[in-house]
């Protein structure tokens, strides 16, 4: 958890309740690893939203960049 909070800024509460109800969810599910905790997407769907999330955060800055081009 400690890389997600690193590299979306969120607090840890944040993020657990966010894990723990996709976990409910059935879309992710965790293991331990000593004192890591690995989450694993367990449904297609999740992938298909990041993609579709990447693809507009690019294009909305592609959008932008070009803006400071004119």
């Amino acid at each position: 958890m400690q890389t997600l909070i690193e590299k979306t800024v969120l607090s840890q509460s944040h993020i657990s309740r966010q894990l723990s109800q996709l976990s409910q969810a059935d879309l992710v599910r965790s293991e331990r690893q000593g004192q890591r905790v690995i989450v694993h997407a367990d449904d297609p769907l999740v992938d298909n939203l990041c993609s579709l999330v990447c693809q507009r955060l690019r294009q909305t800055l592609e959008d932008k960049l070009e803006t400071f081009k004119t």
